[in-house]
């Protein structure tokens, strides 16, 4: 009789352990596997594809230990990070994937800081060193935030059409040709339509009617300053001929003419002065 009870004990001890087990299995959470990113909040890099090149333009390579220069192509890829420099005698014409068309006019160095599609909002700036080039941002491509970046100024796309240019001779420079394009410098802003311009001050169409443009029509280098020019001969974004001999001297400053101070004439003493001229 001892026995069974014993076993009988044994046999209730081992169940009740058994069910607390499980239970506690029970009570342990489960691990919820991590969700899966909205639509809206996934970012995709976009191409820029080159579709004109006349002239002379190079593009910015980086490697793994250093960087360097090489000639822009028609059909080249393109993407986020590219810098772009341009000759004298040279335009560029590149296409987004959103179907955006922006020119590159010459004398311009440029570059593609960010394209990619961010949800539904495809997100473009570009950075413009100096020289000038025309944007035309499309509509029907879906809502976009078009934005050109200057040392002095920022223009976001509200439309299509835009002239835009920087020197460091002369600042910026920018005018409207359909749409609405919105400028900003600091906490100042201006909103310019079809026909409108301004500069880096802001300023309106008007009183910048007659030097609007003269830096760049009027002037080969487009206004660039000497470091500007020195830089793309250098890199030889001006090509070859009788025009880079001519372009590559106005970055070369002359050399002062050197002035030799005259002997100074000897002193007169007076008799009677107290005053020695010419001392």
């Amino acid at each position: 009789m001892n026995i069974y009870l014993r076993a009988c004990l044994i046999g209730m001890v081992v169940m009740v352990l058994t069910g607390a087990s499980f239970a506690q299995k029970d009570k342990t959470p489960e691990k919820k596997a991590a969700p899966k990113p909205k639509v809206d909040d996934q970012v995709k890099p976009m191409v820029v594809t080159v579709k004109e090149v006349s002239g002379t333009a190079r593009r910015l390579v980086v490697g793994k230990d250093d960087k360097k220069w090489v000639a822009l192509k028609i059909g080249d890829k393109l993407d986020e990070m590219t810098i772009i420099c341009t000759g004298f005698r040279t335009k560029v014409v590149l296409t987004f994937a959103d179907n955006s068309v922006v020119t590159i006019e010459r004398a311009t160095k440029m570059g593609i800081k960010e394209f990619r599609k961010e949800g539904k909002v495809t997100k473009t700036t570009l950075g413009l060193k100096y020289g000038s080039m025309r944007p035309t941002v499309k509509k029907a491509a879906g809502p976009n935030n078009f934005r050109v970046v200057m040392p002095t100024a920022t223009a976001a796309a509200r439309g299509s059409k835009l002239w835009v240019a920087y020197s460091g001779d002369f600042g910026s420079e920018m005018k409207c040709f359909s749409g609405k394009w919105n400028v900003k410098k600091g906490r100042n802003r201006r909103n310019l339509v079809k026909g409108e311009g301004t500069n880096n001050k802001l300023l309106a169409s008007i009183k910048i009617l007659k030097k609007k443009f003269t830096p760049v029509v009027g002037d080969v280098t487009g206004g660039l300053s000497r470091k500007e020019i020195k830089f793309m001969v250098n890199h030889g974004a001006t090509g070859r001929g009788s025009l880079t001999k001519k372009i590559g001297s106005r970055s070369t400053p002359r050399p002062l003419r050197t002035i030799t101070a005259p002997k100074p004439t000897p002193c007169v003493h007076v008799g009677g002065l107290d005053i020695n001229i010419g001392e």
